[in-house]
């Protein structure tokens, strides 16, 4: 009676095993309804609906971002179901079919194998047949009767028999092997496709409870870091007194490991801040340093001798310091971190800031930065506080630091890491037209547009495309950062405008009085409008200025210009109709010691 009731079980136990791994929970595809891209990640939203169960469940949601930031994951639903646990991971997911390629390549295979065997065939037989050749090969001529005619024809026979087995032999066992490497070549090309088409995709699994059976909304919602836009700008002029045309774009880059379709796509000019801590003031120490120390100390935070690269101060505390010398360049894996309001910039950054904004440089060692920023700050940590963010948040409209664009037509955003231009807005606004030349350096006229108020439009620092009359005229770049009430944009070289910077040898001497060389130079500046309206243009030059009392300068003739004794720039604003040329001049003289060199020259 018991072996009857023991192999039933028996039986059962085996059929449980056979069916495998139950998956547990209830898995659903979540929708991506709308993305808000910030200028460093982007906040996805999904939702989907699912049917929960009474008491306790669980409940799987896929078709998430791998790359999602778990920290800002938040997942809601309506009240009457309370979501006890959220467990985030990824999950690879391989393609139903074979791409047409893979499917190629296995055909190559299949046919590479059964020339394989048929070789392997060729082989036996050939190999049996020399063993055969090889067992016969002593002959005995006396005791068969053979002559020495039958006997040579024999040995010949053996020879070239043998020859043509063993070749046959070899040429097979080389046409195996190939066929044998270029099937594994072909396999491991089958194997890259396959992981090549293998996409990972992030789940969600939810611990629910619910009183009763229900179907709910979940909504999703998540930051990653793999996703970003930056702005991009076309500037058009087709006349001179037209208004200047400015187009603002985005350029959009996603890598989440999925496609966006048909999603409100939004763009913030913000950018979210995970980092950091609120300060906190430590002791205050005073000393008496020599002022270079002091200028590199307020860069590298050298209490732990920490130096960061070709970085210039351009502006600290009252005494705004004009330059700062660049320290040593060390590895870059030593740098030290610089943080701008609680928020890390790059050196470039730095280097474009803005000196009046800055209102306090701090420097933090090593150990210090480290316990507050982490690993981070493992090399000392440059603090900057400024007077407003001077990075890319913007206060407009209804928004408190940040613009806003929202996109009204559902958009399509593939996940290949391809930038994908964006239009957001079209401005048409007033600009004033002029021309600037500093032949001194540069011969080229360029033609400069002056855009007042330039603040309400909320542009951010980018590259612009520059196209005149229609035509592509090159680059230039928008900094907002550096301007004042008044945006000046580079258009284009004008090439119509003529500029000469010619030395007047006639009137440029070297004389000695005494112990003192002098020094007399002059220069004629030519300019000719070959355009056929009137246009304005700045002209500068300069004269030396000296900054020891052994080295005399002296303006001695500046045609006009208004002269800034402190800085030796010479400024002429001219007005020159169609075809017009005028000439300038400039005369200065330079005494110091015959026996000493000037430097600076």
């Amino acid at each position: 009676m018991k072996k009857y009731l023991i192999m039933p079980l028996v039986l059962a136990v085996c059929c449980i095993a056979s069916a495998g791994p139950r998956e547990k929970g209830h898995m659903v595809s979540a929708e991506l309804k709308s993305v808000l891209v910030y200028r460093n990640s982007a906040e996805l939203l999904h939702s989907v609906k699912a049917d929960v169960t009474p008491g306790s469940s669980e409940l799987i949601i896929e078709g998430l971002s791998p790359s999602l930031d778990e920290h800002s994951l938040r997942v809601s639903c309506n009240q009457s179901v309370n979501i006890l646990g959220v467990r985030f991971f990824n999950d690879p997911i391989k393609p139903e079919s074979h791409s047409s390629q893979w499917s190629r390549w296995q055909d190559s295979i299949i046919r590479l194998g059964q020339d394989s065997d048929k070789m392997e065939i060729q082989l036996r037989t050939d190999r049996d047949l020399l063993a055969l050749l090889q067992a016969n090969r002593e002959i005995r001529g006396i005791q068969t009767g053979l002559s020495v005619t039958e006997l040579a024809k024999m040995m010949t026979y053996y020879r070239e028999k043998s020859i043509e087995l063993q070749n046959e032999i070899a040429s097979a066992e080389s046409k195996k092997n190939l066929d044998g490497e270029i099937s594994e070549k072909l396999r491991r090309e089958q194997r890259d496709d396959d992981l090549r088409n293998t996409r990972t995709t992030g789940r969600v699994i939810l611990q629910l409870q619910s009183e009763k059976e229900v179907e709910t909304e979940f909504s999703i919602s998540y930051l990653t870091a793999s996703a970003h836009w930056d702005p991009g700008y076309e500037l058009q002029l087709d006349q001179m007194s037209d208004s200047l045309r400015l187009l603002y774009r985005a350029v959009l880059v996603q890598q989440c490991g999925m496609d966006w379709k048909s999603v409100q796509l939004s763009l913030s000019t913000g950018i979210p801040d995970q980092e950091g801590n609120a300060p906190e003031l430590t002791t205050w120490i005073l000393g008496l340093a020599e002022p270079l120390g002091l200028m590199r100390r307020a860069v590298t935070g050298s209490a732990s001798g920490v130096a960061l690269n070709d970085v210039v101060v351009r502006g600290y505390g009252s005494e705004k310091l004009k330059e700062v010398q660049k320290p040593i360049p060390e590895d870059k894996e030593n740098q030290a971190i610089i943080l701008l309001n609680g928020r890390r910039i790059s050196q470039e950054e730095f280097n474009h800031l803005d000196p009046s904004k800055i209102r306090r440089i701090t420097n933090l060692s090593g150990p210090d930065a480290e316990a507050l920023y982490g690993s981070r700050g493992a090399n000392g940590a440059v603090i900057i506080t400024a007077e407003d963010a001077l990075g890319d948040h913007v206060s407009v409209n209804d928004q408190a630091v940040n613009m806003t664009y929202s996109i009204d037509l559902p958009y399509d955003v593939p996940g290949n890491g391809k930038p994908l231009q964006v239009d957001l807005t079209d401005y048409r606004i007033p600009a004033t037209y002029s021309y600037y030349s500093a032949p001194k350096a540069d011969e080229n006229a360029y033609l400069l547009a002056a855009v007042p108020n330039w603040d309400k439009l909320g542009l951010l620092a980018g590259e612009a495309v520059i196209r005149l009359e229609g035509s592509y005229a090159g680059k230039t770049w928008i900094d907002p950062h550096l301007v004042g009430d008044t945006l000046h944009l580079t258009l284009s070289r004008d090439k119509r405008v003529v500029v000469k910077r010619v030395k007047l040898g006639d009137f440029s001497s070297t004389s000695f009085l005494g112990a003192t060389r002098k020094l007399q130079l002059s220069y004629a500046i030519s300019v000719r409008n070959g355009r056929k309206d009137t246009v304005k243009i700045a002209l500068k030059d300069q004269y030396p200025i000296s900054s020891n009392k052994e080295v005399e300068t002296e303006l001695i003739e500046s045609d006009g210009a208004t002269v800034n004794a402190e800085t030796g720039l010479l400024t002429w604003n001219l007005r020159l109709k169609p075809g017009e040329i005028k000439t300038l001049r400039i005369s200065y003289s330079v005494k110091y010691p015959k026996d000493q060199l000037l430097s600076g020259w």
